[in-house]
This record gives structure tokens, C-alpha cells and sequence, in this order.
């Protein structure tokens, strides 16, 4: 199972299945966008609205902004 850590608001960080459906449907509410075969290391941070391209990577504890 792949994680992706979500920020809930008023819950903070929370755990999901990355390949689950139910995580692919809060990933299009917050308006999350993560191309084909891009990595994100441990602990980065990406805000809502974020567009992560093709191929990206993305270092270990790297904070993209969000419209929180």
C-alpha cells in the first residue's frame, strides 16, 4: 500500500491509501493534481491547488503552498 498524507482542516495530518478510491476523490476536491510518474519525498508538503508535472521530483521535506 502507497500513503499519501492529506492535511484535514481541524484534524491535521491524516494517513490514506494513495491508490484507494476514496483518497483519488479528496485528491480532485482539493483540487490536487499529481502527474505520471512523479516522486515526492518524505515529509514534503504540497497545499491544495498544487500541480505536480510529469516526471517531478520533489526533496524530502519540501513545503509547496496552499490556499490554507
Amino acid at each position: 500500500m502507497k500513503t499519501i498524507y492529506l492535511w484535514i482542516t481541524n484534524k491535521g495530518w491524516k494517513p490514506f491509501d494513495f491508490d484507494a478510491e476514496q483518497t483519488k476523490t479528496l485528491l480532485k476536491k482539493k483540487n490536487i493534481q499529481i502527474g505520471y510518474s512523479a516522486e515526492i519525498g518524505d515529509y514534503a508538503k504540497i497545499g491544495d491547488y498544487a500541480k505536480i508535472g510529469d516526471y517531478a521530483k520533489i526533496g524530502d521535506s519540501a513545503e509547496i503552498g496552499g490556499s490554507e
